[in-house]
């Protein structure tokens, strides 16, 4: 019987040599200081919180574009509660970029300073001026349990009873007081009371109301009480003409 021949194994060493190639750069890239970001461009950064951000950019320094921690940079500048979003990205030409956005206030929240109630419905520290924005009233709880009182209610329908109030000029001087029981009405800082009840039906309640104030303009200083808990029947208690606002 004839031998079989042999097999031979043909290596194409071109394709090897830029493999080893594509190996060694990468290594170098993940391990050379020299791909480090040498100018980080921030974006979005409020004054008040530029120094605090710029110190956890120092981390940067020296640190291989490869094995830069994004997620741990990231989450070392939403550390602030303010900060709704924040974006790094960095390439091997030793720059970088940091953009972050911050949450929007819809309200203030009354013997509280420095929290406010975002436009989403989150709770968070802020520096920023909230005058102009609605108010929130709280039930009287015993120590600061605020953050966790919120969580465990309807933050996100405050949020939109808030935005509610700043669209409308006829609102702007409204307080939102919330009840223990979940029961919301609005207080006018000239002496109306809005009841709204139960969160249920915000859209209904507020539209009726709108309607009542194009017929009445006025309806705000002269009513003491709106009862809107069933907007299809809403009842109003008005001021004697003695009584004051």
């Amino acid at each position: 019987m004839p031998k079989r021949r042999k097999r031979r194994i043909s290596i194409r060493w071109s394709r090897l040599l830029a493999l080893l190639l594509t190996v060694n750069v990468v290594a170098g890239l993940a391990f050379s200081p020299i791909t480090s970001a040498s100018r980080v461009r921030v974006v979005g950064v409020a004054d008040s919180d530029q120094p605090r951000v710029y110190r956890a950019l120092q981390r940067l320094r020296d640190v291989p574009c490869a094995r830069v921690n994004v997620p741990g940079m990231e989450s070392l500048i939403l550390t602030n509660s303010a900060i709704k979003t924040a974006k790094l990205t960095h390439n091997i030409f030793r720059q970088a970029v940091i953009e972050v956005e911050y949450l929007k206030a819809a309200a203030s929240i009354t013997g509280q300073p420095g929290l406010a109630l975002s436009t989403d419905g989150n709770v968070y520290r802020t520096h920023e001026k909230l005058d102009g924005l609605a108010e929130i009233r709280l039930p009287a709880l015993s120590g600061s349990p605020v953050l966790s009182y919120c969580a465990g209610w309807e933050c996100r329908t405050l949020a939109e009873i808030a935005k509610k109030i700043n669209r409308d000029k006829a609102l702007q001087n409204m307080a939102i007081e919330v009840y223990s029981k979940g029961l919301v009405c609005l207080n006018n800082r000239q002496g109306a009371r809005v009841i709204l009840g139960p969160t249920e039906r915000l859209d209904e309640k507020f539209d009726k109301l709108q309607d009542l104030l194009q017929e009445q303009p006025d309806l705000l200083l002269r009513a003491k009480e709106i009862n809107l808990v069933s907007p299809s029947k809403p009842v109003a208690r008005f001021r004697d003409p003695g009584d004051s606002p």
